[in-house]
């Protein structure tokens, strides 16, 4: 857990485009995001936006 912010991480994390959509659902499904506030997935297009 300790590379979780190294570049190398983040840079091949992030790189496959279909993980980085699926974590940005899982986190929009498990944060607490108050009604008139916003998160990442409010900037993905619709067909995107479906939980997989």
């Amino acid at each position: 857990m300790k590379d979780l912010k190294s570049y190398d991480f983040v840079y091949s994390y992030f790189k496959d485009p279909k993980m980085l959509i699926s974590a940005i659902n899982a986190y929009s499904r498990i944060s607490h995001i108050q009604k008139s506030g916003y998160s990442l997935r409010d900037l993905l297009k619709e067909e995107n936006k479906r939980i997989d």
